[in-house]
């Protein structure tokens, strides 16, 4: 666990268009399960990069820890329409959608 505070007090100072850094941040956040926060850097590196399929693949991962499976097979689905034959994406929407039955 200090492994991560650490780490989050090393990325705080991250510069705003630091993408790297700010993923590393949000993992950090997201293990310390302070998800609301990991979603912040996770939403930056995607409004940089807005066909980063691993971008929408973390924030998934977050919407699903919080139980938001509705935004979770929304970014899926985003994945899908940059990498329509992702396996994993197209399993996980299965699931999420079995479940709201």
């Amino acid at each position: 666990m200090r492994t991560y505070c650490d780490l989050v007090d090393r990325f705080n100072t991250i510069p705003e268009v630091d993408i790297e850094g700010r993923t590393r941040r949000g993992f950090a956040y997201r293990d310390l399960k302070k998800y609301d926060t990991a979603l912040e850097d996770f939403d930056k590196v995607i409004e940089k990069r807005p066909k980063d399929v691993e971008a929408y693949r973390r924030r998934v991962y977050v919407y699903r820890a919080m139980k938001q499976n509705d935004k979770a097979i929304a970014d899926l689905e985003t994945i899908l329409k940059l990498k329509p034959d992702d396996k994993d994406a197209q399993e996980q929407v299965k699931a999420l959608q079995k479940k709201k039955k």
